[in-house]
């Protein structure tokens, strides 16, 4: 059994999704609303040009997204953000270099919310919000 993340974006799932690529490498694949056969939901141009799908390979995770299109969420209108739980993405290392370098490839244009450091369990460890709004954990046992 596998848990996959599945990121729901409002309107940034590629931008997101390139930016990603450039941390981690790969070629992400993406799908847009407009490439959906056409059913009875008439999508406007924003809309149909917003991604459907995207998947990136990290290692053996396949990390993957949406834009939210109005009326998909359960009737709202748009993205709900949040509520009462919190989600981070977690990504262990296999050396103090990649984690370091990731730590600061991922926190370019976000916001520290733990310094990458030594802790007293074994790792370093750090906490950053990436610029889509995104919680990344990012940890390297020593």
């Amino acid at each position: 059994m596998k848990i996959n993340h599945y990121i729901n974006f409002d309107g940034q799932a590629e931008a997101a999704f390139e930016f990603y690529a450039s941390v981690f490498g790969g070629e992400p694949r993406m799908m847009r609303f407009g490439q959906m056969p056409a059913g009875n939901n008439a999508l406007s141009e924003r809309d149909a040009n917003l991604i459907m799908h995207a998947e990136l390979m990290i290692g053996e995770h396949c990390l993957m997204a949406s834009d939210v299109v109005s009326g998909t969420c359960g009737g709202d209108e748009s993205l709900l953000r949040g509520n009462a739980h919190s989600v981070s993405l977690d990504f262990t290392a296999d050396e103090v270099d990649e984690a370091t370098r990731l730590y600061h490839a991922l926190s370019d244009g976000g916001t520290v919310v733990a310094p990458l450091d030594k802790t007293f369990w074994g790792a370093m460890f750090g906490v950053i919000k990436d610029k889509f709004g995104i919680q990344w954990m990012v940890n390297c046992q020593l």
